[in-house]
């Protein structure tokens, strides 16, 4: 079916057919959890240093730094990923607009496509390696439903939909006083759930109960609760049947 491009009447979709992540060892990927790390070419400056964190759940981890840049060179980004019905490529859907497209060379080895999801034709290096890592621990702003109650709060982060425990700490009491105060406000009940906006850190840190480290949301700024919205439907598997499909593009 090369050349050809579909259209649905309900949804444009890339030609990447997506199906839900495979976590087991059989599959593209191998065993997850799984990091891959590289210094990918840049439009300008030497390059680019990528570090994607591939989760068992179906979520991501992305930083990409910026080399020689002083200020501003750290951009973090979460989301869902899933691979093609082709089992050789990766698509990764996080808070940016456009998608990140991967190609699998092996499983432990990603090749970065362009914009269109189509592969780069370049010397260059664009190939990301599996590596022994510490997992990131991203800052970036975050929605997600809040809810606070008996002594302990819960994070459900909208793009991963990951349920994050709130660490008390950093900005954590505004949160809690905003989201109280809410409550009494609106009549509503104890541990309601409401949109909070924030500017966070997922951190591995120790559980309130147990050993061992785990993923808890770190609260560094608290913007806003919004109690009329909620987190949109997660980045998920498109269902290719069921819709009505019009041929829009034949080769040229």
């Amino acid at each position: 079916m090369t050349g050809i491009v579909l259209a649905s009447s309900l949804a444009m979709i890339s030609l990447l057919a997506l199906v839900a992540p495979a976590a087991a060892e059989d599959g593209p990927l191998g065993a997850l959890p799984k990091s891959f790390t590289g210094t990918l070419p840049a439009a300008s400056g030497p390059g680019i240093d990528w570090q994607v964190d591939l989760l068992a759940d179906g979520s991501f981890q992305l930083r990409q730094t910026y080399l020689e840049r002083e200020a501003d060179n750290v951009h973090d980004d979460i989301g869902r990923w899933v691979v093609g019905s082709d089992d050789a490529s990766l698509l990764l859907q996080g808070g940016r607009e456009a998608p990140v497209g991967l190609a699998i060379e092996a499983p432990d080895r990603l090749r970065l496509l362009d914009t269109a999801l189509r592969p780069i034709e370049s010397a260059l290096p664009y190939t990301l390696e599996a590596g022994d890592v510490p997992p990131l621990e991203p800052e970036l702003q975050l929605n997600g439903m809040y809810r606070y109650m008996a002594d302990a709060a819960v994070f459900d982060e909208c793009l991963t939909g990951r349920r994050l425990p709130v660490a008390f700490v950093e900005d954590n009491v505004a949160l809690e006083r905003a989201y109280l105060e809410l409550l009494q406000a609106e009549g509503l009940e104890p541990g309601t759930p409401v949109l909070a906006q924030l500017e966070g850190r997922i951190a591995m840190l120790p559980p309130m109960e147990g050993d061992g480290l785990r993923p808890q949301l770190v609260p560094l700024r608290f913007i806003a609760l919004h109690p009329d919205e909620t987190c949109p439907e997660p980045f998920s598997q498109a269902e290719l049947r069921g819709a009505e499909w019009q041929l829009v593009r034949l080769g040229d």
